[in-house]
């Protein structure tokens, strides 16, 4: 059982408390209430009928309403269901220095637990990207290969510590290696993203960054750590913290190693960054938001099944019976009967909407887009949540674009036309929805380009009937001389006629060069979808 939101198991002992203290305020306000119309004396007598013990059964259920419901709130989660999900991302593998350098305090607490901050705060900017973790020391390791689960890489991040590696020093040529070797045979944009001080005890730090880069591996370098540095302490068996020294006795100071981290990024063709105030916001919006999200294979992902709905029935369930305790008219008990029918109902209706987007995407993933599109737009009927539609007009967007690609393959060009347009036309509504999704903006300009050329090629097409037309009415003027009628042209003005007469030419071969343009706007284009959008090719 786990809570996604723990922090109400704290509170809710705390609105049970105050749902108490509510009832038995409420109890005393009505004792006084009493006691200003009825004299104490009268007042056991003519409240003798009244039912002690069904007060006491109202108030447990408004507190047990009030102690289930914060229970709900912390959305319990029991079991795993697994999804299948196809998404557009990057591949990243975050390398993290574990070496003992990086236990200096000279940022605060220390460079490694800043750099442990500045990956989460990465990793929580990030959405459907794999990201993966190497540790490196004297040796380096794979903790979690790239994953869509971001809690399993979050868990791994938190306990790295130095004391798991058995070899001492900073070896980072190993962990780019190993980092290298942990992605994905598909072809997609690799990113290795390394964060250290710079100390480098191999020396063959550059040379393996050119090995990643032939493979088409692009490594960005965050430096943790200050060019002034810090003495590094430590503590004995006592407990005592002691600094840190040399051979020579004397103690050691760790600087950030700046022209080392500078030289691995541009081998790499990457970019170095120094850990600073702002400088993550920088490295994400001019570094990661800027590279190009590939469409991956569909991959099966382990989603947690929310369990908080039968608690909010429960709550609900303790309301109902309150109120069935409190009216005596037997008009009140069938409402109360038909709440608690409509509530048994409940947990059920949370799972509607999942349900319909996920037999629009089977009828994606089969090809049936007619299909799809009727059952996104039922299922965006269903829900509120914004990223589900958007994602629902995205896939739409997409399933419209191949019924008008499979019209201009059949030669039907104005149905082609008319469902290119529509199906621009709903990705400008997941823009509206998602202004800042660059993968939408670079769709829509795609499939602007393929409306452009198919509106151009039914213009030749138009513009070439009206000229056969135009060459095959005959002279209506009679000829001036009877002769020229007999008289035969010269060959060249014979051969310069059949060459400019649009009628003599065949029209497929002018519409051939003509639809080459969509046709390769088409192919050009990089369909991706959300949420196990098939490959349109």
């Amino acid at each position: 059982m786990t809570f996604e939101h723990p922090i109400w198991l704290v509170l809710t002992p705390l609105v049970v408390l105050i749902s108490i203290g509510l009832v038995a305020l409420g109890w005393r306000k009505r004792s006084h209430l009493l006691g200003r119309f009825v004299a104490n004396r009268l007042l056991e007598q003519l409240t003798e009928k009244a039912s002690l013990q069904r007060r006491l059964v109202k108030s447990l259920l408004i507190v047990a309403a009030f102690g289930v419901l914060g229970l709900a709130l912390a959305r319990p989660q029991y079991g795993v269901e697994w999804s299948e999900r196809k998404a557009r991302g990057l591949d990243i593998v975050f390398v993290l220095d574990c070496s003992k350098s990086m236990l200096a305090s000279d940022l605060r607490p220390n460079r490694l637990e800043r750099a442990r901050l500045a990956i989460l705060d990465l990793v929580d900017r990030l959405g459907s990207d794999r990201i993966g973790l190497v540790g490196v020391a004297g040796e380096a390791f794979l903790q979690t290969p790239p994953t869509l689960d971001y809690g399993t890489f979050r868990q791994s991040l938190r306990v790295i510590d130095p004391a798991m590696f058995s070899l001492e020093g900073s070896d980072l040529a190993r962990g780019i290696e190993e980092a290298s070797e942990a992605f994905p045979s598909a072809n997609n944009v690799k990113v290795v993203v390394l964060l250290s001080d710079g100390e480098d005890a191999g020396n063959r730090a550059v040379e393996a960054a050119r090995d990643a880069a032939e493979r088409g591996i692009q490594i960005f370098v965050i430096g943790v750590g200050t060019p002034e540095g810090q003495f590094l302490r430590t503590r004995n068996e006592t407990g005592e913290e002691v600094f840190v020294r040399d051979d020579r006795g004397q103690p050691i100071r760790s600087r950030l190693q700046e022209p080392t981290l500078q030289a691995i990024a541009q081998a790499a063709g990457g970019s170095y960054t120094r850990l600073g105030g702002g400088s993550l916001d920088a490295f994400y919006g001019s570094v990661l938001a800027t590279l190009p999200r590939e469409e991956r294979e569909s991959e099966l992902v382990e989603v947690p099944v929310e369990r908080f709905q039968w608690l909010l029935a429960a709550a609900l369930l303790c309301l109902i019976l309150e109120i069935l305790l409190r009216n005596r008219r037997p008009g009140a008990t069938p409402a109360s009967v038909l709440l608690i029918g409509l509530l048994m109902a409940s947990p059920h209706t949370a799972e509607a909407h999942t349900q319909a987007f996920n037999d629009a995407h089977s009828a994606l993933i089969a090809g049936d887009y007619a299909r799809a599109n009727q059952l996104y737009t039922e299922a965006m009927q269903q829900t509120d949540d914004r990223s589900l539609q958007l994602d629902a007009l995205y896939n739409m967007g997409h399933a419209t674009h191949q019924i008008g690609r499979a019209a201009y393959e059949a030669g039907e060009l104005e149905t082609a036309l008319e469902e290119i347009r529509s199906a621009e036309a709903l990705f400008e509504s997941a823009l509206e929805l998602g202004p800042d999704d660059s993968a939408i903006q670079q769709d829509i300009a795609r499939i602007r380009a393929v409306r452009e050329a198919i509106e151009e090629l039914l213009e030749q097409q138009e513009q070439q009937q009206q000229d056969t037309q135009e060459s095959g009415e005959p002279d209506s003027e009679p000829s001036e001389s009877p002769d020229s009628q007999d008289a035969e042209p010269a060959p060249d003005e014979s051969a310069a006629e059949e060459e400019s007469d649009p009628a003599q030419q065949d029209p497929s071969d002018a519409s051939e060069s003509a639809q080459q343009d969509p046709q390769q706007e088409d192919g050009a284009e990089d369909s991706q979808t959300r949420e196990g959008e098939p490959d349109p090719d």
